[in-house]
């Protein structure tokens, strides 16, 4: 497992970031292809315990971004859906 480095503070693929209102969406915002030093001490180490997985995570990159990075989400959400309930 490799670490992504966070891309600075205001980054976003679009104006204004929508997101920053919605912390419990977890969007965040990656160099892009950039990763930590895996001898670094202040990085987590590369194998966990499958007890420490919380969720799985979607990564995708911001097309036409200068400089291009990465976003990513969590998908520990449970779906809400909007039909009404069947009897």
């Amino acid at each position: 497992m490799r670490y992504m480095i966070p891309a600075p503070p205001g980054i976003s693929p679009v104006k204004g970031n929508p997101w920053e209102p919605y912390p419990e969406l977890e969007v965040k915002f990656w160099l892009y292809r950039r990763h930590y030093d895996a001898k670094s001490a202040a990085v987590p180490p590369p194998i966990l315990p499958a007890t420490s997985i919380v969720c799985q995570l979607a990564r995708g990159t911001a097309p036409g971004m200068t400089p291009p990075f990465w976003m990513t989400t969590t998908l520990e959400r449970h779906a809400v859906s909007m039909e009404p309930p069947r009897d």
